[in-house]
């Protein structure tokens, strides 16, 4: 019951996600400049265009193991699209709303160390103490009580150091 109230929490943090940076909105053929329309000629080989880095299923394991190690957290669970990662936390009743926002800090130090395969481009290693690090990526993290009530929800936008609560 656990794993379906996460992928729950996770699918409206994604929906959000995507909701507030606009991303569902599609273009048509008007909205497009038509300066920004060239030959194919200024585009790069497609062997020299980066691959997105992307999260591996052992790193995620490792990153969930650990934050699940702590007395508050009941289950943790995180997904990735592209660029963006969501992060969700279940805690137990009577986690304050500053401990849940640590947990939820931890968390994202904890994907951004362990869950990808060498350092991606750009992302810096988390520093102790506040500062997480820039970065490539997008994180949202959630952090909810057993009955979906939210404690607290947080973003650390590419190239941000911190998470926004």
């Amino acid at each position: 019951m656990k794993r379906v109230l996460l992928a729950a929490v996770l699918f409206a943090l994604c929906a959000g996600l995507l909701l507030s940076c606009g991303c569902s909105q599609r273009a048509s053929k008007s909205d497009v400049p038509a300066t920004a329309v060239s030959d194919t000629k200024d585009l790069p080989p497609v062997e020299e265009v980066e691959q997105i880095v992307t999260l591996t299923e052992s790193g995620k394991t490792m990153a969930i193991e650990v934050i699940e190690e702590y007395p508050e957290v009941l289950d943790a669970a995180g997904g990735q699209d592209g660029t963006s990662l969501s992060l969700a936390l279940i805690v137990r009743h009577g986690t304050s709303i500053e401990r849940g926002k640590e947990l939820g800090d931890n968390f994202v130090r904890l994907v951004k160390s362990l869950g990808f395969t060498g350092t991606p481009t750009g992302e810096e290693p988390p520093i102790p103490g506040k500062r997480i690090g820039k970065g490539p990526f997008t994180y949202l993290i959630g952090v909810y009580y057993p009955d979906e009530t939210q404690l607290a929800l947080g973003a650390k936008v590419a190239g941000a150091e911190n998470i926004s609560w």
